[in-house]
């Protein structure tokens, strides 16, 4: 497919079949499968590999920043492993590769991907929020636990929508995305118990709460083929201990919100109202806002409508 093809794929919009609009309503998760050409997702593959290779200390920094129980700053990565030694981590996250990628900037930003956070969300206005680079290391990396997107975002909106696109083939047996049906719409679960922690107990409980027949996965996914969940959806991933492939696996993820979302107060002091761990995401800009206002900013632009 030519580049101006690809471009031009990019503006146009499609239509999400009414089952899976319904899957996902009802569900909090669905999948599109086919949905972005392998020559948009190899191009992007490549210079996200590149870029994670160059920022790789950046996201060591992060992971310290998240996980460690004491403000620490290291300077190497070593000093930044070293720091971590009692907390595995789960992946490698690289924010908002969209402001130094053209590639992704072209796909995050696009008619093609804003309409379908339009669908999906029901809303008129759709802003993305970020994108992020997940890179798990083949028999390294542990388990993504069981948790939530949205309180990991500034904005206080149910609407929020994560697509998470994998860069390569993943078996069946692969690091898979696990999805809860129904948790997007269990308002019981975190009104009674708080948020996901690893000492809470309903939270590590859940199989009992929900049963192993509403957890889900969309595996094996061929290149080109994305899951989409609510903010709200519980969800997790393996450590890949199964995967065939014996591959690293690289993901990128896409979340978009209602464009009528507001900042919650006390955001930017990173008070103990949900978690921290976007915090080097949304730090850039969000003093330049007021809570409880609309706002627009450059850094979180609007793409749907376009040209808005």
């Amino acid at each position: 497919m030519k580049e101006q093809q690809l471009n031009e794929l990019l503006q146009k919009t499609i239509d999400i079949p009414l089952e899976t609009q319904l899957q996902y309503c009802r569900n909090g998760h669905a999948a599109l499968k086919s949905l972005i050409p392998d020559k948009i997702l190899d191009r992007i593959k490549f210079d996200l590999i590149r870029y994670a290779s160059n920022n790789e200390l950046k996201a060591w920094q992060q992971k310290v920043a998240t996980i460690s129980s004491q403000e620490q700053n290291c300077t190497t990565i070593k000093q930044c492993k070293d720091m971590l030694q009692k907390d595995p981590i789960p992946f490698l996250q690289y924010f908002n590769t969209w402001k130094h990628l053209h590639s992704v900037r072209e796909l995050v930003t696009s008619s093609f991907m804003g309409s379908i956070a339009s669908t999906f969300l029901n809303v008129p206005k759709v802003k993305l929020y970020q994108d992020s680079l997940f890179y798990k290391r083949h028999s390294i990396d542990k388990v993504t636990p069981w948790h939530l997107d949205a309180p990991m975002t500034p904005f206080d909106t149910s609407n929020l929508i994560t697509f998470w696109i994998p860069l390569n083939y993943i078996d069946a047996g692969g690091t898979r995305l696990y999805f809860v049906n129904k948790s997007h719409s269990d308002f019981a679960l975190p009104f009674w118990n708080g948020q996901p922690s690893s000492d809470s107990a309903e939270f590590n409980r859940l199989d009992l709460r929900y049963g192993g027949d509403n957890v889900q996965h969309y595996m094996p996914m061929n290149l080109g083929d994305c899951t989409v969940h609510s903010g709200w959806t519980l969800h997790m991933a393996g450590d890949g201990s199964g995967n065939n492939s014996q591959d690293d696996r690289y993901a990128l993820s896409i979340t978009y919100v209602d464009a009528h979302a507001e900042i919650r107060e006390n955001v930017s002091t990173k008070t103990k109202m949900g978690y921290n761990e976007d915090y080097w995401s949304y730090q850039a800009w969000i003093n330049d806002i007021q809570p409880r206002e609309y706002f627009e900013h450059d850094m979180i632009p609007i793409v749907w409508p376009p040209n808005k």
